[in-house]
């Protein structure tokens, strides 16, 4: 900058070269340090490294895809869980009229609908092995159906449910119980709690972690301490025995004899001393489950029905099935062979990213001291970007590790499989009941593995995303959004420091008007993520209303004013505002295209031999600095063109000179503060200062002679002065006495304030115009500042032209003043007409070398005849039209400048 208030270092970006102060371009300086050169080469390396990796992470993320999405196979297990779902939530009816039970599971509310379902719904829809006829139908006609295609009607297998799977071993009971503490009890303290516990008459079974609300699907599949299992095996037990085992379970083998049974059928109930209900008001959990295998997919199920018995006398119901394929291998060779691909592809590069990332890591400590080369770790490795790969890497790993395990356990669960074939055709009772139990064991394990896995799956994808952004990172138009996050990070803190409580406090007031009796609100966390639903608009008035319909009105309104209208706008408004001056300032960065053109140019080059690889440059300085990567980045040395060719071999003059400039742009734009808007308000403002005050110095030189002009007193003398008259005859007209002499003066001080007034006007555009560009686009802030400089120039020298012009003017003015003293003194007047303004100044301007020669050569004529008297020396001036004696010389003036560099006219004093 060449104004003052804007020296300094300031960042310049500009794609036709940078300036100093004395004009001259910054590259052909060509000289920089050696730490900012290596930086920059570094840079570029790392940078290309990334932006190579891009191909390669998203062929990553393609052949991960894959994998998850074959292993899994999602729409097949779906498919098959909702059926079972779907069959027990809606089929297994009870409190039934005639042949339409009016009561499902959902429905049951209390110990005896937990029976009634289990005896009614339950047992008969998974374990009843006859066949479905429809309500009315004689099941005496049942031989006559001919089901399967053929001649003949068998009864369906053992186990055998929904058509296409076959239940394995039976159904598993098993519950959680609470612990009976004395004194547990919460009594008022007005009596002793022994009076309190007399007239409540029994003890308190409190639950540590009760289940207040309905349970999620993580509460379900996890169980600890199982406590009264009790089993129902189908394939050695009659339908009928199975419910005379829930009735036993029911009552605790009460009046089995009654019942026209010897034995009890609960094996649990009857182990008690004495008989006791297998549910009791201790029962904290309880769960029903039962496996089944689809032999069409391969895939094996376990189904659990769960009942929290809260201390509210609520009873919460879920149904819920966990599924894992037995053999993820066993498919078609047209499944078989893609899958397997896409395994080994995504094995080989995770094999490959890997052995990279430990190379840079041996690299690193190699660079630097041995003794010390965690240090060498901690300053010159241990990066986000780096730490991002190596997550990748271990979330990888983990990825694997877990699929080996699922697969050694589902191994296992495929000979307790076999076992419990071979235990039903042996017939031993006893070794079919443990083959059961070990197999319900190892299905617990294996879709415990199932889950670990399929969270490990879940996380990867979100690791591959950051690869992605380090990709990103490296290319100035795809990091937008991460710079636009890390730009607006201090206002969206400020940001949240604002929203964050506003939105607790509205919460709170939700969970104190609405918590006990809208489930959504009975605590701060539900409220929490209820409210952040009702900002998006998902939100239910109904529930709300109902609790009271003002306090409920004002509270929306409250909600919807504050959080949704004001706070969330304001931060979309913050995203917005930093990613809009984010973007401009990318505007001018190279684009992805432009950079893929640059690699493959390079690699051309390389190619050919006419460049060499930027890495080649770093190992030379390493190995000029011993090896030792942290000195040679370090180092302070003045490096050129020259010198990089003497210390790299190889390294073309060329190559040379363009990486020093691309070093020293870098370099400069990163040490260089950025202009401001406000720096180049005070330089222009002088110079708005400095035009108005030229412009009243041309107005307070002109006003004197418009004053004599208008009142006429002038107009003699510059007849005289600039009278054309070569022989006798008439003088032709030069200013006229008439009221245009009046308006001439007029005429040329408003010629001289719109040429101001136009100065003026295009000094504004050009800062008006400069203004606007600095602000919108950034990088294009050095070849707007050199074009703002060159009009400038050229303005100063319009300023200056026309103050020449204003000085001459003035000049021949004071010359005119001069020969009319002279005259008045001679006392010589000539009637003729003067000539008009405006021909007196085309005089002044345009012929001033024809007219001075006429007047010389009048002057040296007329000479002779000087000494004779008064009247002919009138006549003889009147005719020739020029003065008697030489007309004295203009005064002289002296053209300076300012302090600030614009031109200033002195004029010197007038001897009289």
């Amino acid at each position: 900058s060449r104004f003052p208030g804007m020296a300094g270092k300031k960042r310049l970006r500009l794609n036709g070269g940078a300036y100093r102060r004395d004009n001259t371009p910054i590259h052909k300086e060509r000289h920089i340090e050696q730490q900012a050169y290596l930086k920059w080469v570094k840079a570029e390396i790392d940078n290309e490294t990334a932006c190579l990796e891009l191909p390669f992470t998203i062929m990553l993320l393609l052949c991960f895809s894959c994998v998850g999405l074959m292993h899994l196979n999602q729409s097949v297990v779906f498919s098959v869980e909702q059926a079972i779902n779907r069959d027990i939530l809606e089929n297994a009816n009870f409190a039934f009229d005639h042949d339409f039970g009016n009561k499902a599971v959902m429905e049951i509310n209390s110990f005896a609908d937990v029976w009634s379902w289990l005896r009614l719904g339950f047992v008969p829809q998974v374990a009843d092995n006859r066949w479905r006829y429809s309500e009315g139908f004689s099941r005496e006609t049942k031989e006559s159906w001919n089901l399967f295609g053929d001649q003949s009607s068998p009864p369906p297998a053992s186990g055998d449910y929904l058509r296409y799977n076959r239940i394995i071993g039976g159904i598993r009971f098993r519950q959680q119980l609470a612990s009976v503490a004395a004194g547990s009890c919460k009594f008022p303290g007005t009596a002793d709690d022994e009076v309190f516990q007399q007239w409540y008459g029994k003890p308190c079974m409190p639950v540590f972690e009760e289940s207040i609300f309905t349970p999620t699907n993580v509460e379900v599949e996890s169980f600890s301490g199982a406590q009264h299992v009790e089993w129902m095996f189908l394939d050695h037990t009659r339908f009928g025995s199975l419910l005379d085992q829930v009735d036993d379970m029911a009552d605790g083998c009460q009046n089995y004899e009654a019942k026209g049974r010897s034995t009890c059928q609960c094996q649990w109930c009857a182990s008690q001393d004495p008989p006791s209900p297998w549910l009791t008001e201790q029962t904290e959990r309880m769960e029903l489950a039962f496996s089944s295998y689809n032999a069409v997919y391969g895939l094996i199920s376990l189904t659990v029905v769960n009942f929290f018995f809260s201390r509210g006398s609520s009873i919460h119901k879920r149904v819920h099935t966990m599924s894992s394929w037995m053999d993820p291998f066993a498919l078609p060779p047209l499944q078989l062979l893609p899958m397997v691909t896409a395994d080994l592809l995504w094995l080989g590069m995770l094999l490959w990213l890997s052995v990279t990332e430990l190379r840079e890591v041996v690299n690193t400590i190699a660079a630097g001291p041995l003794r010390q080369w965690y240090k060498s770790l901690y300053f010159e490795y241990i990066r986000f970007w780096n730490m991002v790969d190596w997550v990748s890497i271990v979330v990888a790993l983990v990825v694997v590790v877990l699929f080996f395990r699922l697969t050694s356990a589902n191994l296992r669960l495929q000979k307790e499989f076999q076992g419990i074939i071979e235990a039903t055709r042996s017939g031993s009772s006893g070794v079919y009941t443990s083959s059961v139990k070990s197999f319900y064991s190892q299905l617990d394990v294996v879709l415990g593995f199932e889950k670990d896995f399929r969270a490990a799956l879940s996380i990867y994808p979100m690791v591959v995303m950051l690869r992605l952004f380090k990709s990103f990172a490296a290319q100035p138009r795809l990091a937008i959004v991460t710079e636009t996050l890390r730009v607006a990070g201090g206002d969206l803190l400020h940001y949240c420091l604002v929203a964050f409580p506003v939105f607790v406090c509205l919460c709170l007031e939700a969970v104190f008007f609405f918590g006990h009796e809208v489930e959504q609100f009975t605590t701060l966390s539900r409220a929490m993520h209820s409210c952040l639903r009702m900002m998006f608009g998902d939100w239910d008035w109904e529930p709300l209303q109902r609790v009271r319909r003002v306090y409920a009105g004002v509270w929306l309104v409250v909600f919807m004013t504050m959080v949704t209208i004001v706070l969330l706008n304001i931060f979309l408004a913050i995203i917005m505002e930093n990613h809009a001056a984010v973007k401009d300032r990318s505007e001018g960065a190279i684009t992805l295209l432009q950079q893929m053109k640059e690699m493959r140019r390079r690699h051309f080059m390389n190619k050919a031999g006419t460049r060499i690889r930027l890495s080649k440059i770093l190992k030379a300085f390493v190995e000029q600095a011993e090896g030792h990567e942290k000195e040679a980045m370090s180092s302070t040395v003045e490096l050129n063109a020259d010198k990089l060719q003497e210390l790299v071999a190889g390294l073309r003059a060329d190559q040379a000179e363009r990486t020093v400039e691309k070093a020293v742009e870098a370099h400069r734009w990163e040490t260089c503060a950025e202009y401001e808007l406000t720096e180049a308000v005070d330089p222009f403002d002088r110079i708005v200062v400095r035009s108005r005050g030229h412009r009243r110095s041309l107005f307070e030189m002109v006003a004197p002679f418009d004053a004599l002009l208008s009142a006429g007193e002038i107009v003699e003398p510059l007849n005289a002065l600039l009278g054309t008259g070569e022989g006798p005859g008439p003088t032709p007209t030069v200013i006229a006495t008439t009221s245009k002499s009046k308006d001439s003066p007029e005429d040329l001080q408003e010629a001289v304030q719109k040429e101001v007034d136009r100065f003026a006007i295009e000094s504004s555009l050009v800062l008006d115009n400069a203004l606007r560009r600095v602000a919108r686009r950034q990088e294009h802030v050095e070849r707007r500042q050199h074009a703002m400089l060159l009009s400038v120039r050229a303005m100063q020298q319009s300023l200056q032209t026309l103050v020449n012009e204003a000085s001459s003017l003035t000049s021949q003015l004071h010359a005119a003043a001069a020969d009319r003293a002279e005259a008045a003194e001679r006392t010589w007047f000539c009637g003729s007409p003067l000539p008009s303004m405006q021909q007196w100044l085309n005089r002044c301007s345009g012929g001033s070398t024809h007219n001075s020669a006429t007047l010389v050569a009048n002057e040296n004529t007329e000479g002779a005849s000087s000494s004779q008297g008064s009247s002919s020396q009138c006549s003889t001036s009147c005719e020739s039209g020029a003065p008697s004696r030489p007309r004295p010389a203009p005064q002289a003036t002296a053209l300076q400048h300012s302090r600030d560099g614009l031109p200033v006219v002195y004029r010197s004093k007038e001897k009289k």
